[in-house]
């Protein structure tokens, strides 16, 4: 019966059919689900958290010129003199940008049939050690009137372990293994 022919019958209660209408209603509402839909869930759920780690750990974006210093990147430096422009009495400062994994530098320059070394600075010295991941070494070498004006050719070599000049000569005689910058001294 609907409500309006139970109001006209003179009934207020619900009829047995309406109240066993209403209780499987009720049930089919608050019934458990079967099992093997919550299994698809948690299945769903921890295949997309599997995705989602996946794309943190594994990089797809190319490198530019904003990439974290350090890491897989070559080895590279740059070299500039302050004040500028490079001359006699500048400064020559050193700024790693990237270690490629090494933890000692050596630097020298050649030009006008001359080889001047900065890093190791004595004959018996070492390279010298890398600050972590990089950045402007805090030894500048001050320009003296053995670099005559002219361009010069800066090589930078980068080591796991502290080199002698002798095994420097032979590192990059052997395999060119130095990263060069020009410079040019007026």
């Amino acid at each position: 019966m609907t409500e309006r022919s139970r109001l006209l019958a003179g009934r207020r209660g619900l009829s047995r059919p309406e109240k066993e209408a209403v209780l499987a209603r009720v049930l089919a509402e608050v019934a458990p689900r079967p099992v093997w839909r919550r299994r698809l869930a948690i299945g769903a759920l921890a295949l997309s958290a599997a995705a989602a780690g996946a794309l943190i750990l594994l990089p797809v974006t190319p490198r530019d010129e904003l990439t974290a210093r350090g890491g897989d990147l070559p080895p590279g430096f740059e070299v500039t003199c302050v004040p500028a422009p490079c001359a006699v009495g500048s400064k020559l400062v050193f700024d790693v940008t990237s270690t490629g994994g090494a933890t000692y530098f050596a630097a020298f320059a050649r030009g006008a049939d001359r080889m001047i070394w900065y890093f190791p600075s004595t004959p018996e010295g070492l390279s010298r050690a890398l600050p972590h991941g990089g950045g402007v070494l805090n030894t500048g070498i001050t320009l003296g009137s053995e670099h005559a004006p002219g361009t010069y050719t800066i090589s930078g070599v980068f080591s796991p372990a502290p080199l002698d000049r002798a095994a420097i000569r032979m590192l990059v005689e052997a395999d060119g293994a130095a990263v060069t910058r020009q410079v040019t001294i007026r």
